[in-house]
């Protein structure tokens, strides 16, 4: 069996976390990714039962600052 799906590229550590005092959160931005991606999962309607050996090929295409 073979799944694929493309996933948005993440924020950076820098604006993923927040730090307020001593205490460490999850940006808005962050918060808008983690949802994202968990929808885009979400829509593949995944109904996996895994016994065995999982392999995961991940293909990472950092975006630039090119305007387009």
């Amino acid at each position: 069996m073979r799944i694929e799906f493309v996933l948005l590229y993440p924020p950076t550590v820098n604006t993923y976390w927040r730090r307020r005092g001593s205490t460490y959160f999850v940006s808005k931005a962050g918060e808008r990714y983690r949802r994202a991606v968990a929808l885009i999962v979400r829509q593949q309607r995944l109904k996996l039962s895994l016994s065995g050996r999982l392999a995961i090929k991940v293909i990472a295409e950092p975006p630039d600052k090119r305007r387009r």
